[in-house]
């Protein structure tokens, strides 16, 4: 019995570490460093991002990508505004329709839904992305390198997808811990229970009458 409260204790302890890391495989965090993204990330914000392939983004999806499309030899956090097919124009009032729609964009930061924007009318070549920040007034984006692929980015310079940090899960430390007690406590029993049998083992036989 003691034995068997051990076995499912140490079962415990090692899943409530094990199982939810197994799920975190692909995810990895990183920490904003500019103010582009306002207000959905701040500097210094820490952010999951998950593992993913630029053909496999959405219109709004929050990517981490390879600056090199434009001359930045660093990682850049961006929102898809346009994916390969889409007919994307900007006014320099800084609306932006795709597709004949008026994006709605309650992203946005304050204030820089008027931004000015260079005017662009642009059908986004297959296998690239058009990508913006949230504080337009204040992000070196798609906008402002169209002599690259009019600012597009190839698909394949993404690396990952931003995500709520609860997708990305970390090991479950009360499981381990309740694990980690019922595995000692059956093991203590096993010690007192092993004690008493040795005991008996060595006592002498009753005097027979």
């Amino acid at each position: 019995m003691a034995l068997g409260v051990m076995a499912v204790g140490v079962v415990a302890a090692v899943a409530g570490i094990l199982v939810p890391a197994a799920g975190s495989i692909g995810y990895r965090t990183m920490q904003v460093s500019g103010t582009s993204m306002e207000p959905t990330y701040h500097p210094g914000d820490k952010v999951s991002i998950k593992k993913a392939d630029g053909s496999a983004l959405r219109d709004g999806d929050i990517a981490l990508f390879d600056g090199h499309d434009w001359g930045v030899q660093a990682p850049l956090l961006k929102r898809v505004i346009a994916r390969g097919g889409e007919h994307i124009i900007l006014s320099r009032t800084g609306t932006v329709t795709v597709d004949g729609k008026v994006l709605k964009e309650p992203y946005l930061y304050p204030g820089s839904q008027n931004s000015f924007s260079p005017p662009l009318d642009l059908v986004v070549p297959e296998g690239r992305l058009f990508m913006m920040g949230d504080h337009r007034s204040n992000s070196n984006d798609s906008r402002f390198h169209t002599d690259a692929a009019h600012g597009t980015i190839a698909e394949s310079a993404v690396t990952g997808k931003a995500v709520d940090s609860a997708s990305a899960s970390d090991p479950d430390f009360r499981w381990a811990a309740a694990g980690a007690g019922a595995a000692v406590a059956g093991l203590v029993a096993a010690i007192v229970i092993g004690v008493r049998s040795k005991r008996r083992a060595v006592l002498p036989p009753p005097p027979s009458y």
